[in-house]
């Protein structure tokens, strides 16, 4: 009898060994294991100013864009931010830290738990939540379970999870999602247009773009009919949209009237202009349909700083805001405008061009990022 309490009694001291071990593995795992496959790359992030001299040291191992006055940062594996002299807001510790959004960032431990913090290492959390977006308007989407709702940046839930899927508020309103059908949402909760579409867009110039069935229509904010059918339909931006009718595309104004010629494809390019293909090549329209660019372009970004990248040929270069070509196509690499400067690739490395079209600061880099807040993150050799 005693041996047959022995092996029980064992294998219970086993089973336990084996459980604090699991334990312990538990404890250390999360963090301890992400670290036993961290590499530091050798060389480092810092910023520079607008004059292109460092404002903050190479000292980072990855870096974000500055955002309400403060930028994530990783050092020696972990994030945290920086103001724009380099100070630490808030130490490293995280995992995952996001861009600072109307005084708050979104940040994840490695325990994949998330919360917010802000500038002065103050944080905010809510129990039971399983995800969240980022502040806009005052709000933040937190998803609580399989369903979504808002919270105030008291930590309180000002609109109750009741939404499949919820995008953040742009101004007053919230685009919502039951079911297979979208619909529109104010601060308080309440329906401002029924989650009844297809698809919709919050309110531009006063206007809601829906689609129900294959059709496109324009609705006022109670939900009546302003313009449509259309078979496709954009947001107006300063009392201008593209519509799509007899498998064409034109400029209409708020009163439905066509404003443009007929073209295969219209979007709107940011600051009052619209980029068009006629013959399988895009132009650029002011806002009037007048036609500001020949139609000659594989690509044509959106405007930013008066300026949009255009491709020719599989080379990159500048149009200006009249859609006048400011510098040919030469470059193999070419972003927007942001802060008044521009990436390109040179042989040299990468450099910033100007407004100007000049070479900013030598190409030095080994990888540069855009200006915001008039600093831009760089790599250095």
């Amino acid at each position: 009898m005693k041996k047959y309490l022995f092996i029980p009694v064992f294998f219970l001291l086993l089973l336990h060994g084996c459980k604090e071990s699991d334990i312990h593995q538990t404890e250390r795992s999360q963090e301890e294991m992400y670290f036993e496959d961290y590499e530091s790359p050798e060389f480092k992030w810092g910023f520079i100013d607008l004059s292109g001299d460092i404002a903050i040291p190479a000292r980072f191992d990855h870096v974000s864009k500055f955002s309400d006055g403060a930028a994530a940062v990783n050092y020696k594996g972990k994030w945290g931010y920086v103001d724009r002299i380099g100070n630490f807001l808030v130490e490293p510790s995280y995992k995952s830290a996001y861009p600072m959004q109307e005084g708050w960032a979104r940040v994840i431990d490695f325990e994949q738990k998330f919360s917010f913090v802000n500038k002065r290492n103050e944080s905010l959390s809510f129990e039971l939540a399983n995800e969240a977006g980022n502040f806009s308007s005052g709000l933040v989407r937190i998803r609580m379970g399989y369903t979504w709702g808002f919270a105030n940046d008291k930590g309180d839930m000002v609109i109750d999870p009741q939404f499949e899927k919820a995008w953040d508020f742009e101004g007053d309103y919230a685009k919502v999602k039951n079911g297979s059908h979208y619909g529109l949402i104010g601060k308080s909760g309440n329906i401002i247009i029924p989650i009844e579409y297809n698809k919709i867009w919050p309110p531009s110039n006063g206007i809601v773009v829906v689609k129900k069935n294959e059709a496109y229509f324009a609705l006022n904010t109670n939900n009546e009919i302003l313009l449509g059918p259309f078979q496709n339909l954009t947001r107006f931006h300063n009392s201008v949209a593209a519509a799509r009718m007899n498998d064409e595309y034109v400029l209409i104004d708020t009163e439905g009237r066509t404003i443009s010629k007929r073209y295969e494809n219209i979007r709107y390019a940011e600051q009052d202009r619209w980029v068009a293909r006629k013959f399988g090549k895009l132009g650029v329209l002011s806002s009037t349909g007048e036609e500001l660019s020949p139609f000659a372009y594989q690509q044509i970004n959106n405007y930013s700083d008066d300026f949009a990248v255009f491709s020719q040929s599989n080379l990159w270069g500048y149009l200006d805001i009249n859609g006048n070509e400011v510098i040919e196509a030469a470059f193999g690499l070419a972003w927007d405008f942001h802060n008044g400067y521009a990436r390109a690739g040179f042989r040299e490395g990468m450099a910033f061009i100007n407004t100007d079209m000049q070479l900013a600061f030598a190409p030095r880099y080994i990888d540069i990022q855009d200006f915001t807040e008039g600093l831009a993150a760089v790599q250095l050799p």
